[in-house]
């Protein structure tokens, strides 16, 4: 695991709930009503309008833009992807556990 500005340079090498906690906090930064915005019954984090940039932007890129985070690996070092896992996991197995992941976030953090 080669380390790149004090993170990995693979952003899966990195435990998921760190990765969406980061994402927790930059949410918290630039949109700190994001909470009652997101529908986690809904959440699915392998949609474009459903996961969690999705819901809050309209569109995944969208809400990468608006937080000035780049697409791909960027954006699963905020937990907001698992692109960089597409070759690897084909079945959508890390994009289901940031589902999770994100959900609970949302079902145990208060408004």
């Amino acid at each position: 695991m080669k380390i790149e500005d004090g993170l990995p340079l693979n952003p899966l090498d990195e435990p998921r709930e760190t990765r969406v906690a980061r994402g927790v906090a930059l949410l918290d930064e630039k949109c700190p009503d994001w909470r009652t915005e997101v529908n986690p019954d809904i959440l699915d984090m392998t949609s474009n309008t459903a996961c969690v940039l999705g819901q809050l932007y309209g569109r995944y890129i969208s809400g990468c833009s608006a937080l000035k985070i780049t697409a791909g690996v960027q954006a699963t070092r905020y937990g907001f992807d698992a692109l960089a896992s597409v070759d690897v996991d084909p079945d959508d197995t890390e994009s289901n556990a940031l589902t999770e992941a994100w959900r609970a976030v949302l079902t145990t953090t208060p408004v």
